[in-house]
């Protein structure tokens, strides 16, 4: 069929409630400024997964309370119609979600459940966590929450640019605690005027900003390198965002609580590799909750701690932990990384002319970070220059099908096999033919397809509850594991899915 026709059909599955703001060139810059937390769910007609998030995003705009319907707005942009948009936004699949906060964008994009209901608490809560204002130094020693960094702005009037600045701020609420001083006392507080002050967890101290404030990229840099850490946690939650920023990762596997391995990897990459944070991505990760990646190196629990390099392509081990306390033995790990030197061995073996390397392990498995980045179980990922290849690709091959007499079928009826069949019929949401194939004695429920994934992995990664239930008493192996051992579990689990891994729990998976 041609990708035109399937395009057609699923633009016309869902429609737009009328509360969700259409973006155009003309109005979003405006649509911006009117209010303080903007949802922006740019997506595409063409896109299966655009159509199916529509009406849940309808949805969740209905459900913000009145009060905050003024503050609050969802909107979309149709990313094929309106391409600089998408463009300024980077938009590299469909559906994406953007949040604009205070006029200014949030560089972490929405990646959690798309229920109408986790999408109205995300925003509302968003809101909520804004500037927290304190009227005098006790009140902020009252509020100021002493295990998270924060950044303090002190307003002495009104001023315009200061309030722009504030704004700019605000981008960063994930990263720190914002807090507002406003009153006479923020007066006797600064003798300069308005004024920024970083406040460090860890140490206990604060630290004025000296710069000017408004020189806005100049304030953004210096929040960023004080909130932002070098060195964050890669969890199942966050690993889709952090592969999406396209650096390596450089990670320290640990058991949690393993205070003394966290302190050495935290001093020696800020000893030896600050220079290298736009080149690779340091990172630290429980070792029991990402036994997978250990197990494709060979290792597990009892080996931690482990430093490791994921390219994406391969994993590379840093061979002994003990290493780390040899100078510059890390900054030369991640250097022959960048080098080539890493991939060159694990396929040649080590160079005889070249000077010795970081003792790296020259077994190399094949990364397994790079299977989380976003799945096309969840995202269109085409580009459109590579959609629009591929539509005039079928537009020449059917013309050209056109003058080129079709052989004689060699059976008179297409045949599928039965779990192309129970697949498809999921997809489509026949839940009479998925019971009807079930019934079939010939029906292998836990078929595997060509990545090793049964019927029932299917609906873990695309949150189908009533198949999972017919396919689960139909005698569905909910233990089963896929051509990488993830099992229906890690599935929904991955994806956010939490009353399914529930039913799963309660089936007693292993």
């Amino acid at each position: 069929m041609n990708i035109l026709r399937i395009c057609l059909f699923f633009a016309g599955v869902a429609f737009l409630s009328a509360t969700v703001i259409p973006l155009t060139d003309d109005n979003i810059e405006k649509t911006l400024q009117d209010y303080d937390i903007v949802l922006i769910n740019f997506s595409a007609e063409w896109c299966r997964f655009s159509q199916m998030l529509k009406p849940i995003f309808a949805e969740a705009s209905e459900k913000i309370a009145d009060d905050l319907k003024s503050r609050i707005a969802f909107a979309s942009v149709d990313a094929d119609k309106y391409t600089a948009i998408a463009q300024k936004y980077h938009i590299n699949k469909y559906p994406t979600l953007k949040l604009v906060k205070f006029g200014e964008l949030v560089k972490k994009e929405y990646r959690g459940q798309r229920s109408a209901d986790s999408l109205a608490e995300y925003v509302t809560k968003i809101l909520n966590s804004a500037f927290v204002q304190v009227h005098s130094e006790e009140d902020l020693a009252a509020k100021l929450d002493k295990k998270k960094s924060s950044i303090i702005a002190y307003s002495t009037g009104v001023s315009k640019p200061f309030e722009e600045a504030v704004k700019s701020a605000g981008a960063f609420s994930e990263d720190c605690n914002l807090y507002l001083g406003t009153g006479e006392w923020v007066e006797k507080h600064t003798t300069s005027g308005h004024l920024f002050e970083f406040y460090n967890a860890r140490e206990g101290t604060r630290q004025p900003f000296q710069g000017d404030f408004n020189n806005i990229p100049q304030l953004k840099e210096w929040i960023s390198s004080n909130c932002v850490p070098i060195i964050r946690e890669i969890t199942f939650e966050n690993a889709e965002e952090m592969t999406e920023e396209g650096l390596p990762f450089l990670i320290l596997f640990r058991t949690v609580g393993d205070t003394a391995s966290e302190k050495k990897f935290s001093d020696t990459v800020m000893r030896e590799i600050q220079d290298q944070k736009k080149s690779v991505n340091c990172l630290m990760a429980d070792g029991k909750q990402f036994a997978h990646p250990l197990h494709h190196l060979g290792k597990s629990e009892k080996d931690l701690p482990l430093v490791v390099i994921d390219s994406f392509r391969h994993m590379y081990l840093f061979k002994d932990f003990k290493n780390l306390d040899v100078q510059g033995s890390l900054r030369q790990f991640v250097l022959d990384l960048h080098s080539g030197r890493l991939h060159r061995e694990f396929h040649h073996g080590p160079d005889p002319n070249a000077p010795p390397g970081i003792n790296a392990d020259t077994t190399a498995p094949p990364s397994v970070f790079e299977k989380l980045k976003p799945s096309d179980a969840r995202y269109t990922m085409l580009n459109k220059d590579e959609l629009q290849l591929r539509i005039e690709q079928l537009i020449e091959y059917e013309e050209r099908e056109k003058t080129v007499p079709l052989p004689p079928p060699r059976n008179p009826r297409l045949q599928f096999t039965s779990v192309i069949l129970l697949m498809y019929s999921i997809e489509r949401n026949d839940i009479q033919e998925v019971e009807r194939l079930l019934k079939l004695k010939n029906v292998d429920i836990n078929l595997q397809n060509d990545y090793g994934k049964t019927a029932l992995h299917e609906c873990c990664i695309t949150n189908k509850i009533e198949f999972l239930a017919l396919l689960i008493y139909y005698g569905a192996d909910v233990n089963i594991g896929d051509n990488d051992l993830w099992t229906p579990l890690h599935s929904a689990a991955f994806f956010g899915h939490n009353d399914v891994a529930r039913i799963l729990i309660d089936e007693s998976v292993e």
